[in-house]
């Protein structure tokens, strides 16, 4: 048998850990969607982004083509202006849905050098708080827990933080509360 990794298993040796590759917000809400659906929730992913409007960059590009302004500079600025506000809640959770017995279920998703609320507001944990507060489950899901910090009074009520690695325990406890 040759020396190939099968699985992270070194196939004429012992076990062998697969090369760890940096994970991005991406990936890790995918894989807690992935989890709340394999213990019965029905959640989906809300992206929470502006929208581009072909409309806008085509008329602020078509100024700078006619004002002889066209540089890659112009160009970009151009183009990441052209997002029109999304019409969702500010402070909208990046994941929704509800669990098995019927309960709202908000989880919001920080990868490595993410902050709560960017902005400086609080929208991000006061929607948190609020879906608590009315029999939600709520989670902020970190891969730098320790970075988080909840400062609208009362919220560390309602708002479980976590590492990815540790969600699952912790949501399935949460799940067989009453």
């Amino acid at each position: 048998m040759s020396n190939k990794q099968i699985f992270g298993w070194n196939a004429t040796k012992k076990a062998t850990a697969l090369p760890k590759k940096k994970v991005g917000a991406n990936q890790i809400t995918t894989n807690i969607i992935q989890q709340c659906s394999l213990q019965g929730c029905k959640v989906f992913r809300n992206n929470v982004l502006g929208v581009f409007d072909a409309a806008i960059a085509l008329k602020k590009i078509w100024s700078l083509v006619q004002s002889s302004k066209v540089t890659t500079a112009e160009l970009k600025k151009a183009l990441q202006s052209s997002y029109r506000k999304s019409h969702e809640e500010l402070g909208a959770s990046d994941i929704l849905g509800c669990t098995p017995k019927g309960l709202f279920l908000a989880i919001e998703i920080k990868a490595k050098g993410d902050q709560l609320d960017k902005d400086g507001g609080y929208n991000q944990e006061n929607f948190l708080k609020e879906i608590g507060q009315k029999g939600g489950v709520c989670f902020i899901v970190a891969e730098e827990t320790e970075k988080i910090r909840l400062r609208v009074m009362g919220s560390e009520k309602y708002i479980t933080i976590c590492h990815p690695n540790d969600f699952l325990k912790l949501f399935v406890e949460r799940l067989k509360q009453p």
